[in-house]
């Protein structure tokens, strides 16, 4: 695949995950949901690996509920970085 083997094509495309109106800038609130979305990205990853071992799913929502708690805090540490 063209892109995993051009250094500038991942750039310029990891560049564009994070500028989502296209204006060529990465803004702090784009910064900030990209950051956010990672986190439940990684909470939902991890909760799929946990429910193929646990069948009752409690330990799943337990793994889902803690990671979207921490999502304000997350997210003001990420703002943090823009100051």
């Amino acid at each position: 695949m063209q892109l995993l083997n051009n250094k500038e094509m991942r750039i310029v495309y990891s560049f564009k995950a994070f500028d989502k109106d296209h204006d060529n800038i990465i803004k702090r609130h784009e910064f900030v949901h990209f950051l956010e979305e990672s986190w439940k990205c990684a909470f939902r990853t991890l909760a799929s690996q946990v429910d193929e071992q646990q069948p009752d799913g409690h330990v799943v929502r337990d793994i889902n509920d803690w990671g979207n708690k921490q999502v304000p805090l997350m997210r003001s540490q990420a703002e943090k970085m823009f100051l």
